[in-house]
């Protein structure tokens, strides 16, 4: 196979001329470590909690040592940059149609992509973190009992911990599965929403939560106050 490295996907072809990729290794929250072979020479190992493990071998060890050095360099920077890879439950942007799971992964360019499955090669859509804003829903005592109550459950069953992430344009909503899995998430839409936005793109004077009173024709809507995240741009 032939192997090219983007950012931290790892992308593999079955031959030199292919115009796309066989498949992808998704770099982020891997663990990388030499394997001592009896039927393989240059022989090492990629192990992922939401892939299988990938055994992959170099011809000799001048390229065992470029793509060992330059994968844990990969590995290393994306911790540092507390870029993201795991399993969320978004809500439909309609809101027709409820929660769905999806494999999210955000890179060091503050782009949240996200999957129906861990290895697809094609996202299904995508949101720009750039300047976004980390929202919990609901209490965090009360989301921290829920976290010991799903820990002692003997069915091991998980929770729910909703948050948004509030972007200039749109707002968002998520939930994972375990307490630890949110706080992660925010600390990685927190370094993300600090990248500043490329030039070109609106700045933003002012954002925040308002009520705002319905209108229309219909006389129950003028009447209704709804809560709505207002941006304010230049």
């Amino acid at each position: 196979r032939l192997f090219v490295l983007k950012g931290t996907e790892l992308f593999y072809y079955k031959d030199r001329a292919d115009n796309e990729p066989k498949g992808v290794i998704r770099l982020c929250g891997a663990s990388f470590y030499f394997v001592k072979s009896t039927d393989k020479e240059n022989h090492f190992r990629i192990k992922h909690p939401d892939f299988k493990i990938r055994d992959l071998a170099c011809e000799d060890e001048r390229w065992l040592d470029a793509w060992t050095t330059c994968i844990q360099e990969v590995i290393d920077k994306a911790s540092k940059q507390k870029e993201m890879a795991g399993w969320i439950y978004k809500k439909d942007k309609g809101g027709k149609h409820g929660w769905k799971k999806r494999y999210a992964v955000v890179d060091g360019s503050g782009i949240l992509r996200y999957f129906e499955n861990p290895d697809d090669l094609v996202c299904k859509g995508e949101l720009n973190l750039k300047d976004s804003t980390f929202e919990t829903i609901g209490d965090e005592r009360d989301s921290l009992k829920q976290a010991r109550r799903s820990r002692a459950s003997s069915s091991g069953a998980g929770g729910k911990f909703l948050f948004n992430i509030i972007m200039a344009n749109q707002v968002r909503q998520f939930y994972t599965e375990g307490f630890s899995d949110r706080q992660k998430w925010k600390a990685c839409v927190d370094n993300m929403g600090a990248l500043r936005r490329q030039v070109g793109e609106s700045d933003v004077v002012e954002k925040g939560w308002v009520m705002k009173k319905g209108g229309g024709s219909s006389l129950l809507g003028r009447k209704n106050w709804k809560r709505r995240y207002l941006v304010l741009t230049r």
